[in-house]
């Protein structure tokens, strides 16, 4: 009996000794924060807070994501004490010492003489003693994630923007995506802008089957044809109404997802605040009383054509080939502006056939919400429309511009 106990004993050192650990800052419930003030002869300070209790104060700052560890990874948490910290930041697979007098993790803001500023968007950083050696390492594999929205956020593919939900744990998407092969997580919020001519497309897990590969997206059709998307054109997070995986991919050719793109006039999160024959300016949405409801638009469509909408691609941008163009604001709650979209994604109403348009949502006269379409008018275009006013039966049929 005494034999066994003691190889039962032995066994248990011995896997235990196989564990990664990793030396982070702050525990899994706090948030490492950086506090620093003009003063010359001031250092700066790190500091772990409980990030539920201090959401308030926080809440009009953007934020970075916290570190989220592999649960095959044995944390031992702490800031170094008694101690001047430098702090250096880190890149890639890291060698990760677990002595005492250096830790790990992600400052998510910065206090700056008593002013919350943002963080910058490092992905990890080492705190470490003044003067200490770096002796025992670990290697732990990073892996970093692009999520759609801003930390306690989700998006929404009905109404195409981001939308508060303070319960979601990034931990979900690290889930979905199977990456237990990975050691850290570190969560970069927001995808960079699609390139000049590119349409965001939105594909929704069910539909397509998302994976990913160190830094690219694999996206599986049913049919088992497989795209890869670069580091860069893709993120991901969780849809607001399903509560599945979705993807935000950039790309140039919209059927290579069967995607129903259109354009919007202003980026996702803002609406039209102004607008003239000239230009429009955006602002962003303060609620969700701006909306970018475009039901009025698909619903006609698929009572044609069921499945159209269902991957959504949208081009943030109204791009007019002639420079001297001037804008035609079709408001719908006017008879004479009444317009519509044809299966191709293009603008229709009863004088032009364009794909020169962007749609968006603004304020009205009464305080109500709906969607505008602009289009590019150049000076032939208003001497045509002069003549179907005098000619109509020889003039007025739809113009396709392009």
């Amino acid at each position: 009996m005494r034999y066994i106990t003691i190889v039962y004993v032995f066994s248990i050192i011995i896997s235990v000794a196989h564990f990664k650990v990793f030396r982070k800052c702050c525990t899994k419930n706090q948030s490492l924060i950086k506090v620093s003030r003009l003063d010359k002869n001031s250092r700066d300070k790190y500091e772990c807070i409980d990030y539920d209790r201090h959401l308030s104060e926080y809440k009009e700052a953007s934020l970075n994501s916290d570190l989220v560890v592999n649960q095959n990874v044995i944390i031992d948490n702490g800031i170094p004490q008694k101690c001047n910290l430098s702090a250096i930041e880190l890149y890639g697979q890291l060698n990760a010492s677990t002595d005492r007098d250096i830790c790990y993790d992600r400052i998510i803001t910065e206090i700056n003489n008593g002013m919350i500023i943002q963080a910058a968007k490092q992905s990890i950083i080492m705190l470490k003693c003044d003067g200490s050696n770096l002796t025992s390492r670990n290697k732990l594999k990073l892996q970093g994630i692009v999520k759609c929205c801003p930390r306690d956020q989700v998006y929404d593919s009905e109404y195409h923007l981001c939308r508060k939900r303070h319960e979601f744990k990034e931990e979900w998407l690290i889930s979905q995506l199977t990456l237990n092969i990975c050691d850290i997580f570190f969560i970069e919020n927001k995808m960079d802008d699609c390139d000049l001519g590119e349409y965001s497309v939105e594909i929704k897990e069910g539909v397509y089957r998302l994976a990913l590969i160190n830094k690219v997206l694999e996206i599986t059709k049913e049919n088992g044809d497989e795209y890869y998307i670069k580091s860069g054109s893709w993120c991901v997070d969780q849809d607001y109404m399903s509560r599945r995986l979705l993807a935000k991919v950039c790309i140039l050719d919209c059927s290579e997802f069967d995607a129903y793109c259109m354009r919007k006039c202003c980026p996702i999160g803002e609406h039209i605040s102004r607008y003239g024959t000239r230009n429009f300016s955006c602002a962003q949405n303060s609620d969700d009383r701006f909306l970018f409801n475009l039901s009025s638009y698909i619903e006609p469509l698929r009572r044609k054509k069921g499945d159209i909408g269902d991957v959504m691609g949208i081009r943030a941008s109204l791009e007019c080939s002639d420079e001297s163009a001037q804008l035609q604001i079709y408001n719908s709650s006017w008879i004479a502006d009444q317009h519509s979209l044809d299966m191709n994604g293009w603008l229709r109403s009863r004088d032009v056939l364009t794909d020169e348009y962007c749609l968006d949502s603004f304020k009205t006269s009464t305080g109500k919400t709906e969607v505008m379409a602009i289009t590019c008018v150049t000076f032939a275009d208003y001497n045509l429309t002069l003549l179907e006013v005098l000619l109509p039966p020889l003039v007025s049929r739809p113009r396709r511009r392009r």
